[in-house]
């Protein structure tokens, strides 16, 4: 028990590292509130989850919005972005196995088309995520959604808004929000909802005229001192679970070194490698008897990655997709990928957060520290 609750904690990391912006927005921009509904349905495992699924999932949502002003360099270069934090709640229409889900995010809310009355958005938020069903072995053994009540919560939606009168929008638009433990404890496919989106939105403190594309202007990225290119190492480690649920919780570390190409200082492409330590690979090996040419099967696998990161200040964003070049295993198949969010402590020294999956089934939720050399 001590081990399951002391390692839950980090699924509020992804959370605290957006909470330094929210609370100084509060005192440098201008401030909204929105409410809103969703109407969507639980996706991304029907065929292994058809027996959890009993109907369409109404959501709801509250949001307090903050508009950025240019006060900063990065916003003027993502076009004045919205920052935010919410809350909402999803009935999984299935409350004998699966109950509700109720969550608390921060994102930031990328423009794409701003006018005077309409506007297009893309909203990027995480945070955590409490579900209350969730596995046991004796009343709820066909949950293979989740087994742990506390859960990441990523949360993406297309919005539109238009203005109707001099304070208020009408919002709408279609989202994925998704819940999941990161496989610290199994079963764990995960709660992927994908719904539309309406609502209404308060405008408090009225946003400023001089918030233009127009008013973009050339920047250098301070933290990478006016360099193009740079390289990063970033080690991570973290444990998950593995089938059957309750039994031995399993390490897992990396070592990942990029090449870094910044672009017009507010996105970084990069291309490098990784090494992988997956200690449940020889448990498998043991428990199930796979052989490779009369060998249990390495734990040390071994691949090459592209990734893309945004740079919003201190903090970064990003996706990156890679493939095992070693990989005795193989039944994870060929590709991987990373949801990244990093904090710069210094001008060298990174924190970071990830969340490593193939496709969508979680691996490990990585917390690790990298570096940056000039």
């Amino acid at each position: 028990m001590r081990f399951h609750l002391r390692y839950k904690q980090y699924l509020l990391l992804p959370l605290f590292i957006f909470l330094p912006e929210i609370f100084l927005a509060q005192i440098r921009y201008p401030f909204s509130v929105s409410t809103g509904f969703y109407y969507g349905f639980i996706s991304g495992y029907e065929y292994k989850m058809a027996q959890l699924i009993k109907g369409h999932t109404p959501g709801s949502e509250l949001v307090f919005r903050w508009q950025t002003t240019g006060k900063r360099e990065w916003e003027k270069l993502y076009r004045f972005p919205e920052i935010g934090t919410g809350l909402l709640h999803f009935d999984f229409a299935n409350p004998e196995q699966l109950g509700t889900g109720t969550g608390i995010f921060a994102f930031i809310n990328y423009p794409v088309v701003r006018s005077n009355r309409f506007s297009l958005n893309y909203r990027i938020g995480g945070g955590a995520g409490y579900v209350s069903k969730i596995f046991t072995r004796t009343e709820n053994y066909k949950n293979n959604a989740t087994s742990a009540h506390l859960n990441i919560l990523f949360n993406f939606l297309l919005e539109g808004k238009f203005r109707f009168s001099e304070k208020f929008y009408t919002t709408f638009g279609t989202g994925l929000t998704h819940f999941s433990n990161g496989a610290i404890k199994m079963p764990n496919l995960g709660i992927n909802i994908p719904a539309l989106y309406l609502g209404i939105l308060w405008e408090v403190n009225r946003q400023p005229e001089s918030i233009k594309p127009d008013s973009l202007v050339p920047a250098i990225n301070r933290f990478t001192g006016g360099r193009k290119e740079y390289w990063t190492v970033c080690m991570a480690g973290g444990v998950r679970d593995i089938y059957p649920s309750g039994g031995t919780r399993y390490k897992g570390f990396s070592l990942s070194g990029d090449y870094n190409f910044l672009i017009r200082s507010k996105r970084t492409v990069a291309g490098g490698g990784d090494i992988f330590y997956d200690e449940y690979i020889s448990f498998f090996a043991l428990r199930d008897t796979l052989m490779l040419n009369g060998n249990l099967l390495s734990p040390v696998r071994a691949g090459i990655h592209i990734s893309h990161l945004s740079m919003l200040g201190r903090l970064q964003l990003g996706v990156m997709m890679g493939g095992y070049l070693v990989d005795e295993y193989r039944f994870d198949g060929f590709f991987y990928h990373r949801l990244i969010v990093r904090y710069r402590l210094t001008n060298h020294l990174l924190l970071n957060i990830s969340v490593k999956t193939h496709w969508a089934k979680a691996d490990y939720l990585e917390w690790g520290v990298g570096y940056q050399f000039d």
